[in-house]
């Protein structure tokens, strides 16, 4: 059933030095393991955390850390965030921690959490993506493989991949990444191993 209340404005957040690029949404269980030294646990009377990034001309990505309360009824899509916005987050007068990723030496064009939220790609015009894991030290690996600025990550579940270029099988997570250097290219999860490209765009 599609709520037609009109859309709230709830809060604003503030913090990038340039344009914003790119965002992305992350919910999971405050208490899931994480390899994360410093993950808080929920305080009282909350039940999901939720990780709002952000990507920007700045070259920084910020993430800004929610929680949402015990009992939400978990029909409500997130996509559909203003229906029940208000009730979902802590309350305003708790405002969201927020930690910058620093890392790119260019401009953040796209960023994307994995499945699970315990990972968060961002790709750059530096012509590298990177590979975060999302907590406040920022802890990160760089994939290098593109000759021009990336412009979009992704994640897949894995299943299966293949090409006339010797791309095979792969039961194992993938990311998906592409560039202005008109190629597609695939890397395994969880080794960052480059398995292919997909060559065709003109």
């Amino acid at each position: 059933m599609i709520n037609k209340e009109e859309p709230s404005l709830e809060r604003t957040l503030k913090g990038h030095n340039d344009a914003i690029t790119a965002v992305s949404f992350s919910t999971y269980p405050s208490n899931s393991t994480m390899n994360n030294r410093h993950a808080r646990q929920a305080p009282a009377g909350r039940g999901k955390r939720e990780l709002l990034a952000s990507g920007s001309e700045d070259g920084m990505i910020t993430l800004w850390n929610f929680y949402r309360k015990e009992g939400l009824d978990d029909s409500v899509s997130r996509d559909n965030l203003p229906v029940k916005l208000r009730n979902s987050f802590s309350s305003s007068r708790d405002e969201p921690r927020a930690y910058r990723l620093n890392g790119h030496n260019g401009a953040i064009t796209h960023c994307s959490f994995s499945k699970s939220g315990h990972l968060l790609a961002s790709s750059s015009k530096d012509r590298t993506v990177r590979l975060w894991l999302p907590n406040a030290e920022g802890d990160n690996v760089v994939l290098k493989g593109h000759t021009g600025p990336v412009r979009c990550v992704n994640f897949s579940g894995g299943n299966y991949y293949n090409s006339s270029d010797g791309c095979t099988k792969s039961e194992s997570p993938l990311l998906i990444t592409c560039s202005d250097d008109k190629t597609v290219k695939i890397w395994k999860l969880p080794s960052k191993q480059f398995q292919c490209s997909f060559i065709g765009h003109s």
